[in-house]
C-alpha cells in the first residue's frame, strides 16, 4: 500500500511538473508577444521576471500607463528586485483595488516561486485580455466569465462553418482558426474544405501559420503539443484560453483597417467611373456632329448634282430659242444657279459655326468636369494629409504634455527630497543641541530655530507658487499662440503701393486690412479661408498707431 502511495504520488508530481512546464511555455510565449514592443525577449518565465525589470515594463504595457516612482534597471540586489516587484504590484493594485489575486509577497516572485508566478501571468490574460471592468461584475468565476465570452465570439464569427463546444474540443484541430482567416485573407488564398482533408498536425501547423500571416498572433503552441494522444502533453483549457482570446482584438483592429481601406478605394474607383463615362459621352457626340457633317455634305452634293441635271436638260429643251433668248435663260439660270449656291454656302458656313461652337462647349464641359475631378481628388489628398498632420500633432501635444507632468513630477519629487533632508538635518541638529545646552537653552534654541524653519518654508511655498503661476501663464500663452487668433478684417484704400500678405498680389483698386496687427490682404484670399495668425501688439504700441493713423487722416 505504501508503494501505492508513492507511486501514485510520483505520478501526481510529475502531472504537475508536465503542467508546469506547460503553462511556462506558453505564458513566456504571451508575455514575450507584449515585450517585443521595447525590444525585450525573455527565455525562462521565472527567471526573466524575477529582479522585477521586465514585470514593471509587463505593468506599464498593459495599464498603458507610464510609472513615474524611482525603480531599479539593474538590481544587483535582493532589496532591489523586491522593490520593483512591490512597485509594479502596487501599481496594478492602484488600478483594480477589489483584484485580490494580487495579494501575494513580492518575495515569492523574486525567488521564482512557479505556482505563484504562473497565478500572476494568468491573472494577467484574465483581466487584461480577455475580460473587463463591466464582466468582472456578476455571478460566476472569472474563469467562467472568460470561457464563455470567448466561445460566444467565436460562435458569432465561424458558428456557421465550424461547431463551437468548448474552449478543449473546438481548437485542437485548428479549423475554427483556418475558418476565421478565411474570412479576412483574399478570396480563393484560404481552402477551408482542403484543410479539412490534411492530417491533424499538419492543420494544425497551418492554422498557427494563418493567424500569424494574417493577423500577426504570434504562435504560443506548437502543433505537435495540440494533437498529442497523451493528456498530460496536450495544452490545458487555460492554455488554449489564453490563446484563442488573443484573436477578437487582432480581428476587429484588422477589420477595422480593411473597412477603411475599402471605403477609400471604392470612392477612387466611383470617381474614375464617373470621369470614363463622361469622356465617353463626350466621344459619342462627337461622333453624332461628324456623322452630321457628312449627311449635309452628302446632301449639298446631291442637290448640285440635280441642279447641274436641271441646267443640261433646260440646255437641251432650248437649243432651238434664238441667241438673244439663250442668252437671257442662261443668264437668268446662271442667276438662279449663283442664288442657289449662295444659299447653300450660307447654310454651310453656319452650320460650320455651329458645328465649331458645340464642339468648343463639349470640349470646354469636359474640362470643367475634369478640372472639378481634380479639384476633388486634391481635396480628398489634403483632407488626409491634414488628418495625418493632425494626428501627428496630437501626439506631439500629448508627448509635451506627459514631459511637462513628469518634469512638474519630478520637481516635486526634488522638493520632497530636499524637505526630508532638510527635516533630517534639522532633528540631527536639534539631537545634538539637546546633548550639548541645558533643558531652558534648548527649548530657547529650539524656539528659535522652529521660527527660522518657518520663514524658510513659507518662503520657498512663495517662490514655488510664483513658479507655478508664471509656468501657468506661459502655458496659456502657448496654447493661445498655437490655436491662432482670427483677424478683424476692414475693407481699406491705400495711397502707397501695397502688396498682399498672403499670395504677394499688388493691391491695385485697395483690399483689406487688421487694424489690430496691420495684415493686408486682397479682395479674392479675402474670399477664401485667410489664416488666423493675428498677434496684437501691446497697448502702449496700439496707442502709437492710432496716434499715427490720426495724424495721416489728417
Amino acid at each position: 500500500m505504501a508503494a501505492q502511495r508513492r507511486e501514485s504520488r510520483a505520478g501526481a508530481m510529475g502531472q504537475q511538473e508536465q503542467r508546469n512546464r506547460m503553462h511556462e511555455k506558453v505564458f513566456r510565449a504571451w508575455c514575450n508577444s507584449l515585450l517585443r514592443h521595447r525590444d525585450v525577449q525573455i527565455d525562462n518565465l521565472f527567471e526573466g521576471l524575477a529582479d522585477g525589470v521586465n514585470l514593471l515594463i509587463l505593468t506599464e504595457l498593459l495599464t498603458r500607463k507610464v510609472i513615474k516612482v524611482k525603480t531599479y534597471k539593474n538590481p544587483t540586489r535582493d532589496i532591489h528586485r523586491l522593490e520593483n516587484v512591490s512597485i509594479a504590484l502596487r501599481t496594478l493594485k492602484a488600478q483594480h483595488a477589489n483584484w485580490r489575486a494580487l495579494d501575494i509577497e513580492p518575495k515569492e516572485v523574486v525567488t521564482c516561486q512557479k505556482k505563484t508566478v504562473l497565478g500572476l501571468c494568468w491573472q494577467f490574460v484574465l483581466r487584461f485580455q480577455i475580460l473587463d471592468e463591466d464582466d468582472i461584475k456578476g455571478p460566476g468565476t472569472a474563469l467562467q466569465k472568460a470561457r464563455q465570452k470567448v466561445l460566444d465570439w467565436w460562435k458569432e464569427q465561424v458558428g456557421d462553418v465550424v461547431d463551437i463546444v468548448s474552449i478543449d474540443k473546438s481548437f485542437t484541430d485548428g479549423m475554427a482558426i483556418i475558418a476565421l482567416c478565411a474570412k479576412i485573407a483574399p478570396a480563393g488564398e484560404v481552402d477551408v474544405a482542403g484543410a479539412r482533408r490534411l492530417g491533424a498536425k499538419a492543420r494544425a501547423q497551418l492554422a498557427l501559420d494563418l493567424a500569424n500571416k494574417h493577423l500577426g498572433i504570434l504562435p504560443l503552441l506548437d502543433a505537435d503539443d495540440m494533437v498529442s494522444t497523451d493528456p498530460d502533453e496536450r495544452p490545458d483549457e487555460q492554455c488554449l484560453l489564453t490563446y484563442v482570446s488573443e484573436f477578437p482584438p487582432a480581428f476587429k483592429a484588422l477589420k477595422g483597417n480593411i473597412d477603411r481601406e475599402a471605403e477609400y478605394k471604392s470612392m477612387v474607383e466611383q470617381m474614375r467611373t464617373e470621369h470614363e463615362e463622361q469622356e465617353r459621352k463626350a466621344l459619342a457626340e462627337i461622333q453624332t456632329l461628324k456623322a452630321k457633317q457628312e449627311q449635309l455634305q452628302a446632301a449639298q452634293e446631291n442637290e448640285l448634282r440635280r441642279l447641274k441635271e436641271q441646267t443640261d436638260a433646260l440646255l437641251a429643251e432650248n437649243q432651238a430659242m434664238t441667241e438673244r433668248e439663250k442668252q437671257e435663260a442662261i443668264e437668268a439660270l446662271q442667276k438662279k444657279m449663283a442664288d442657289k449656291e449662295e444659299r447653300v454656302r450660307q447654310a454651310m458656313l453656319k452650320l460650320k459655326r455651329h458645328q465649331e461652337e458645340q464642339e468648343a462647349q463639349l470640349r470646354q464641359e469636359t474640362e470643367e468636369a475634369l478640372r472639378k475631378k481634380e479639384e476633388e481628388l486634391k481635396a480628398l489628398e489634403a483632407e488626409k494629409a491634414a488628418e495625418v498632420a493632425r494626428m501627428q500633432r496630437e501626439k506631439e501635444e500629448l508627448a509635451a504634455k506627459k514631459a511637462a507632468e513628469l518634469a512638474q513630477l519630478q520637481q516635486q519629487a526634488d522638493t520632497d527630497i530636499r524637505a526630508k533632508e532638510e527635516q533630517m538635518e534639522a532633528q540631527r541638529l536639534e539631537n545634538e543641541m539637546r546633548a550639548k545646552l541645558s533643558r531652558d537653552e534648548f527649548e530657547k534654541w529650539k524656539a528659535g530655530k522652529m521660527a527660522e524653519l518657518e520663514r524658510v518654508r513659507l518662503e520657498r511655498e512663495a517662490l514655488e507658487k510664483l513658479s507655478m503661476e508664471e509656468l501657468q501663464r506661459l502655458r496659456e500663452e502657448n496654447d493661445r499662440l498655437k490655436r491662432g487668433v482670427p483677424h478683424n478684417f476692414v475693407k481699406k484704400k491705400f495711397g502707397a503701393p501695397t502688396w498682399c500678405n498672403l499670395c504677394k498680389s499688388f493691391l491695385a483698386t485697395g483690399g483689406a486690412q487688421c487694424p489690430r496687427c496691420k495684415y493686408t490682404i486682397c479682395a479674392k484670399c479675402l474670399r477664401r479661408n485667410p489664416p488666423n495668425n493675428c498677434i496684437p501688439p501691446d497697448e502702449d504700441d496700439d496707442d502709437d498707431d492710432d496716434d499715427k493713423d490720426e495724424d495721416e487722416e489728417d
